[in-house]
């Protein structure tokens, strides 16, 4: 009699033990899946509202490898919603940047090409207008 009570008590927990190591195993896979993806930037993109300009190709894979961290532009050069920073919540344009807003806190001439230089212009207005 012993044995069967035994035995009925077990299939009561081992529903419980099964998903307790399905949950701790599970669990840090999925989290750890989410931090990658953060860690990751996105794609290279093209800025469109450039007047009667070419379009800009902004570039994270090419800044990577000079800036290699975010915290050096996000958030407080530019936030995560694009074309916007915190403080200002202004649009990107060249004027701004001449002063040493966005691009231009390291596109200065010091840092990183001057975004006041004409015959740079091509590095970032590269794209094309369609």
């Amino acid at each position: 009699m012993i044995g069967i009570m035994g035995r009925i008590g077990m299939l009561r927990v081992l529903p419980l033990v099964l998903l307790t190591v399905f949950f701790f195993t599970v669990t840090p896979v999925v989290a750890a899946t989410d931090e990658d993806e953060e860690e990751k930037p996105p794609a290279d993109f093209v800025m469109k509202d450039t007047g009667k300009d070419d379009w800009v190709m902004l570039s994270h894979t090419k800044h990577e490898k000079k800036v290699p961290k975010c915290t050096s532009c996000h958030p407080k050069v530019f936030s995560s919603k694009f074309g916007r920073t915190k403080e200002t919540k202004g649009e990107i344009k060249m004027a701004a940047m001449e002063k040493g807003e966005f691009c231009g806190t390291c596109h200065n001439g010091k840092d990183s090409f001057d975004v006041k230089a004409k015959e740079e212009c091509v590095k970032c207005h590269s794209v094309k207008k369609e």
